[in-house]
């Protein structure tokens, strides 16, 4: 009887040769569910948070 490993490995989304522990900011990208925007709303280019938004940023900050 064989036994398969299914362990599956996913492709890593990091740039190569980037230095992710330097002190430069990056994007971070969140997704939620059904593609809601649970944030806020894009306008012309820029994020106008709602209270969810805000009181998001005011904790990660």
């Amino acid at each position: 009887m064989k036994i398969r490993n299914t362990i599956r490995r996913i492709k890593s989304i990091r740039m190569k040769g980037y230095d992710y522990s330097s002190k430069e900011a990056f994007h971070v990208t969140i997704c939620a569910q059904n593609k809601e925007c649970r944030f806020g709303i894009v306008e012309n280019e820029k994020l106008i948070l709602n209270k969810t938004g805000i009181m998001i940023s005011e904790c990660w900050i």
